[in-house]
């Protein structure tokens, strides 16, 4: 179903009426509001009240991921960005499964028995759950874009030669 010309007017004039920030320092602020651990955050590296990681890390971070891959084009620029983001990212989810363990643990301390029996290493709680299904997404994820890479570089290579050995034969001749 589309909306009706009426359905879309009324849409627009609404639209208008928007509260909320104006200002760019004020959306800046407001698109942090819901910013707590970060795993899904839009922004790599993130600075907010609650988390402030170093933008100076991840650029060598990137840095230390194109000089081991060496890509070539845009596309495999690209990739490299994106396996850089997912070991970032990686980074982010043991700092947070590190605190929540903390925080489980010290909440668990109250109890006398100095082991009790639902003292577990890893809790088991839907927070941890949350963990475990991110960092197994970053890691198929980083399986996916390094295997891409590696073909497409494969790809690339293997053309550079095959442009190479015509080069060479149009020289004999």
């Amino acid at each position: 179903m589309s909306a009706s010309k009426k359905q879309i007017k009324t849409n627009k004039e609404n639209a208008q009426k928007s509260t909320g920030p104006k200002t760019d320092s004020g959306q800046a602020i407001s698109s942090r509001n819901s910013t707590i651990h970060g795993l899904y955050s839009k922004d790599i590296v993130i600075k907010s009240s609650k988390l402030t990681e170093d933008p100076e890390q991840y650029e060598d971070l990137v840095v230390e991921m194109f000089n081991e891959f060496r890509p070539v084009g845009r596309f495999q620029e690209q990739l490299v960005f994106k396996i850089a983001n997912c070991l970032w990212r990686s980074q982010r989810v043991i700092r947070a499964e590190t605190a929540h363990l903390e925080y489980r643990l010290d909440e668990d301390s109250s109890y006398c028995d100095p082991e009790p029996p639902h003292l577990k290493s890893i809790p088991d709680d839907y927070y941890s759950g949350l963990i475990l299904r991110y960092e197994l997404r970053l890691d198929r994820q980083l399986t996916r874009y390094y295997r891409l890479l590696m073909h497409n570089q494969k790809l690339h290579n293997k053309m550079a030669l095959e442009m190479l050995r015509k080069t060479v034969e149009k020289g004999m001749e």
